[in-house]
């Protein structure tokens, strides 16, 4: 299950008001397209958000699922390319709505930017994987089809943390198992979670895409479908360096912050800061490092007692 939302959307409407319809079906068009473009359907318009749905073939089962790695080879292949495509519309979709002239109006004809996080029309996005019952939802006035999990909300407790860990997109350790190896290797762990409605500790990871960088860049690798070789497709901010220091010392210190020796991971953390900062311009933090440092300094830099190496998240 996928979740996307538009950011400062209340600002938005007061801003355009009148023409709030025309700039949500905009939206709507980029998140249609490249969900169905990676082989996903759009499952429910919310105004603000999307309910995006992506479907295992039916000769997958639950059980393969939960022990994917002892799965057929067949099923890894088809779910590993299933999952690969929900990761590629999203990130898909934040390199359009940079790029998109028509959102580009918007923001200069009202003058929209002063109200955004950043230089374009941002959203959340949250990816999750689960069972759910899909069925007809109302009465005989009005029935929509939908889908009936908690996993499905956990999508949605991932997309609200993107403002806690001012990142673009988060998923869940259940999504991330399942992704081809070579997109593993571009993610990053930055907490270990339970969200609202469930007592389950999820690892939460983001993707870390260079989205500056590579609007920019006047390539519409975009339009690509090889999905299963993601990284060639966008750009992350895998620099040697920032790779190689800036993600050393955040995996270093995400160790220690579950183990419970927060002196020592805020020492790794503020290292993390200054290498981000190098690479990425001064003044620049990272999100997921600041949400670190904001969370363990609330308690001093001392692990709570009964720390079980997870934190409960407080948001919608």
């Amino acid at each position: 299950f996928g979740f996307c939302d538009i950011k400062k959307f209340t600002e938005t409407t007061e801003v355009l008001q009148e023409e709030i319809m025309e700039f949500v079906n905009t939206v709507a068009n980029i998140v249609h397209t490249r969900v169905i473009s990676q082989s996903g359907s759009a499952n429910k318009n919310m105004g603000d958000g999307f309910l995006i749905v992506w479907k295992f073939p039916d000769f997958v089962t639950a059980e393969q699922i939960t022990n994917f790695e002892d799965a057929p080879l067949h099923v890894v292949e088809c779910v590993q390319r299933t999952a690969d495509k929900a990761m590629a519309a999203f990130l898909k979709i934040m390199v359009d709505l940079r790029r998109s002239r028509e959102l580009k109006r918007f923001i200069v004809t009202h003058e929209l930017g002063q109200h955004l996080d950043g230089p374009g029309v941002g959203m959340g996005f949250g990816l999750h994987v689960g069972w759910a019952i899909e069925g007809p939802i109302g009465s005989q006035y009005k029935v929509d089809a939908s889908y009936l999990s908690p996993h499905v909300n956990i999508a949605s407790r991932l997309e609200a943390a993107t403002r806690h860990f001012k990142v673009p997109i988060l998923f869940s350790d259940a999504f991330q198992r399942l992704l081809p190896k070579n997109v593993q290797e571009k993610v990053r762990q930055v907490d270990c979670l339970t969200v609202k409605g469930s007592s389950v500790p999820l690892a939460v990871y983001t993707y870390d895409i260079d989205l500056q960088t590579f609007c920019h860049s006047g390539k519409d690798h975009a339009s690509s479908n090889q999905t299963m070789h993601l990284e060639q497709q966008l750009p992350t901010a895998d620099l040697p360096r920032l790779y190689r220091s800036f993600h050393h010392e955040f995996r270093t210190s995400l160790q220690l912050y579950i183990a419970g020796q927060w002196k020592t991971a805020k020492d790794h953390l503020e290292r993390a800061h200054k290498h981000y900062a190098s690479i990425m311009g001064e003044g620049k933090t990272d999100g997921p490092s600041d949400a670190l440092l904001e969370t363990m300094s609330m308690h001093n830099f001392e692990a709570p007692h009964g720390w079980r190496g997870h934190r409960k998240l407080i948001n919608k």
